[in-house]
């Protein structure tokens, strides 16, 4: 992550959640919380599979702002192969969207100011 542009976590949702191996990895960093390092750099949060997508996204929002990163794009879509055609199509154009803006992000280094709540989150 350090030597990274920008960073994309993905994961599926097992049992309501992130898996196993993406806690561990957050679990490990966790130290990160009092010391984020990330201020500079994007990061784009995609969760797949499942319908409790806000819930899980949410967390791994907080997880990436607490260390720091700019959450510029966040998505969840279910697995695209048991969608309606519509509902597919929709989904892609999300995906294509998100993942722009995650893209734009990286190449122009342009960010989202903190808000409020950021800022006394990192004072307090």
């Amino acid at each position: 992550m350090d030597a990274a542009d920008g960073v994309i976590f993905v994961s599926p949702v097992y049992m309501y959640h992130i898996t196993s191996l993406l806690k561990n990895f957050i679990d490990h960093f966790a130290y990160l919380v009092h010391r984020p390092k990330y201020f500079k750099k994007p990061a784009m949060v995609f969760i797949h599979r499942g319908g409790m997508f806000n819930e899980v996204i949410t967390y791994m929002e907080r997880v990436a702002k607490s260390w720091g990163f700019s959450v510029v794009a966040k998505l969840g879509i279910a697995d695209l192969d048991d969608l309606t055609p519509n509902y597919r199509e929709k989904s892609i154009k999300e995906l294509q969207r998100e993942t722009e803006k995650f893209y734009n992000a990286v190449k122009t280094g342009k960010l989202p100011s903190p808000t409020l709540t950021d800022l006394i989150g990192f004072r307090v």
